[in-house]
């Protein structure tokens, strides 16, 4: 919450001259503000987080749906070798992710080590939109 006292009249002609003088400021009666240092930025990390978390949910959706598996199964950490997947069906996999998250995913990408958060990451890094 902000501290600054209320606008006194006619305060406000001093207040939009100071901010004539630096137009990047934020102004207020008291004078300029910054934004709070303490909000996450929607930006960078956050950002990329989110994204993955969204693109995991969506993957887990899609392997539970198209590969008909248990959702209870899929955690993050469990790789496509523990969920059975031979090579045949990494490759139907990597198309219905092509066709998903409208990324091209290349010969090896895919691989029955590869954990669904190392997918998720993996459709991050190639440009997938959640």
């Amino acid at each position: 919450m902000s501290s600054r006292a209320p606008c006194a009249p006619g305060s406000a002609s001093s207040s939009v001259a100071s901010a004539a003088a630096s137009p990047g400021a934020r102004w207020g009666c008291a004078g300029p503000t910054s934004a709070p240092s303490d909000l996450p930025s929607a930006t960078g990390t956050h950002r990329r987080s989110f994204t993955m978390d969204v693109i995991e949910e969506r993957v887990t959706g899609i392997l539970s749906g198209q590969f008909k598996l248990k959702k209870e199964i899929i955690t993050p950490e469990v790789t496509f070798q523990n969920l059975s997947f031979d090579s045949l069906v990494l490759i139907e996999l990597s198309l219905v992710l092509e066709k998903e998250f409208q990324v091209v995913i290349e010969e090896g990408d895919l691989t029955d080590q590869l954990t669904v958060r190392e997918l998720a990451e993996l459709l991050t890094d190639k440009g997938a939109v959640a």
